[in-house]
């Protein structure tokens, strides 16, 4: 079994094939996406990028109840749990040998929660009186594992990247990947597609249709019956 993030990054012949304008598309997407904060500046100190973004996703679904932002921190106990997690998913899709990575240090638990409240501050305004789902899950596929997105604000499922580069082909095919395992197991009305990043205070949101179209040529179902097709019938080959 793979990850998405595997799928998304690795499997190139086949996402050339799915979705031929891709970077024509993603060019597009950097030049039309829109701020919503100033943007944060590195750390001063190395840090683990790719924990902070974990750590902060899932702060901020902590804040999130039935659907809407509370204002109340995350108690210690609930960090102490949300951040012992984080530690073990990236730890296993690093492929690290040890059950999960050393614990954060203050400057990564700092960084995370401002990238957390960074997610607040585009929800409560993207939001309004839409329904709040952080981490959404959808179920696997063939060699796909079950998973988790990041982030679906009422009909529309964002895929959250905290770099300070713009938006790439492998986030457009993650968040592809997800919409297609709800096209077969349906669970959510997903009709809306963004991106977002946190550190840089941007995103992008489209209509999913317009998205899959200029990617493809084709109509969503077209899409994504091809990618559920693909990870139902091929070989872990990648």
């Amino acid at each position: 079994m793979i990850s998405e993030q595997t799928f998304a990054k690795r499997y190139t012949s086949f996402w050339h094939q799915a979705s031929p304008m891709g970077k024509e598309v993603v060019s597009l997407i950097n030049s039309l996406k829109q701020t919503f904060l100033e943007p944060r500046p590195q750390p001063d100190v190395e840090v683990r990028h790719d924990l902070i973004s974990e750590i902060s996703l899932r702060w901020f679904a902590a804040c999130v109840v039935e659907g809407r932002l509370s204002k109340n921190r995350p108690s210690a106990s609930e960090l102490e749990q949300l951040t012992a997690e984080a530690c073990a998913f990236v730890g296993r899709l690093r492929g690290s040998p040890v059950p999960e990575l050393p614990p954060p240090s203050p400057a990564e638990m700092k960084e995370a929660e401002a990238l957390a409240a960074a997610l607040s501050e585009f929800a409560s305004t993207a939001a309004r009186h839409e329904v709040i789902v952080p981490r959404p899950p959808f179920a696997g596929c063939g060699l796909l594992s079950a998973c988790r997105g990041d982030l679906l604000i009422g009909q529309t499922l964002y895929e959250v990247k905290a770099v300070e580069e713009g938006f790439e082909q492998p986030d457009l095919r993650q968040l592809l990947t997800y919409c297609a395992l709800n096209f077969a197991a349906p669970r959510y009305a997903i009709r809306g597609a963004g991106l977002l990043n946190p550190r840089l205070g941007t995103f992008f949101r489209s209509d999913l249709e317009w998205l899959v179209q200029n990617l493809s040529g084709r109509e969503p179902a077209e899409l994504f019956y091809e990618i559920i097709d693909f990870l139902a019938t091929e070989r872990i080959s990648a």
